[in-house]
């Protein structure tokens, strides 16, 4: 229990703690993560997407696009498979240990005094440090739904090193998406046209499809010496596969409805 002779030094410590303690300030300790910049163009970027026919929302929209063309790009940069498999299930076992601790300490029994007395002191330090109530319980949840994201990404992990036969097509799809939505967002409330044939896919080399690839490549990292030619002509080949696939359904129920006897009622 907090008395008035203890306050002037539990205000003390608080305050010396908020000056200290690395973790005094969460928007300080965010700050300093390594987290990596947000991938965005440049004014000449635009200034060449403007050159190559995309309005503004069509560069806005690629923009936005761009932070998962990163993320496309890391995940190709693959380390060997049982390296990152291993760093994951250290942090798999460490956090699992620490959500079974925190749901131990928190429901602690009477007759559990330890615990008990754990639970207390830290509760008593969340004031001396002019923390927000509740630490344990938030550690908890956040330590429970880490668990679930590394579990996740175990599963996912493949079995054996693999290693693409082709280049990778998910850019050059972010970035055909990233392209008909800035072009719907701007004829909003208007009869749609179609999309202009330049910005339609294509790995002709003058085409502005290629060159906003390129643009975009640039943006993410990749630089202006990597080729996205092989990448855009699998593309096209997967969506010339797709749509005869579609084709072949189509005819499919076409045939069934022409040839199937008419239900009797």
């Amino acid at each position: 229990m907090l008395t008035a002779a203890t306050t002037d030094h539990e205000k003390s410590a608080a305050a010396h703690f908020r000056v200290t303690s690395p973790i005094a300030s969460k928007s300080e300790s965010a700050s300093n993560l390594a987290t990596p910049p947000k991938p965005k163009f440049s004014e000449d970027q635009k200034a060449q997407l403007r050159r190559l026919g995309f309005n503004e929302q069509q560069i806005e929209s690629l923009g936005e696009a761009l932070p998962r063309v990163v993320a496309v790009f890391r995940l190709e940069n693959r380390l060997p498979v049982s390296d990152v498999r291993d760093e994951l299930q250290k942090l798999q076992s460490v956090l699992r240990d620490a959500a079974k601790s925190l749901n131990r300490i928190q429901n602690a029994t009477a007759n559990q005094g330890a615990l008990n007395e754990a639970l207390t002191r830290t509760m008593y330090a969340e004031y001396l440090r002019s923390l927000e109530p509740g630490v344990l319980s938030r550690a908890h949840d956040a330590s429970v739904e880490a668990v679930l994201a590394v579990d996740g990404a175990i599963a996912g992990m493949p079995a054996k090193p693999t290693r693409r036969k082709t280049a990778s097509v998910r850019p050059i799809r972010i970035v055909h998406d990233a392209i008909v939505e800035g072009w719907i967002a701007a004829h909003s409330g208007t009869v749609l046209p179609g999309l202009p044939e330049a910005q339609c896919p294509s790995s002709s080399l003058n085409s502005a499809f290629r060159q906003v690839i390129g643009v975009c490549y640039e943006a993410a990292g990749r630089g202006r010496d990597c080729d996205p030619e092989r990448a855009i002509k699998a593309y096209l080949r997967n969506r010339k596969a797709a749509v005869q696939a579609n084709e072949r359904r189509t005819t499919v129920v076409i045939i069934k409805e022409r040839t199937e006897p008419p239900s009797k009622t």
